[in-house]
């Protein structure tokens, strides 16, 4: 994979988890990335997502 393949994959990795925690902070019930559920009570989680992904 190359740099730039790298960089567009982290892109699209923290934008799916902009959206997670969106939905989530808007009153939606879970999200689903790649089989994973989210809910609020691990909106801590996706947090720590998203600083990977950063």
């Amino acid at each position: 994979m190359t740099l730039q393949e790298c960089a567009k994959e982290a892109e699209q990795m923290r934008d799916l988890y902009v959206e997670a925690q969106k939905t989530l902070l808007r009153g939606g019930k879970s999200y689903t990335i790649g089989g994973q559920s989210f809910t609020r009570e691990n909106l801590s989680e996706i947090l720590k997502a998203l600083q990977y992904w950063e």
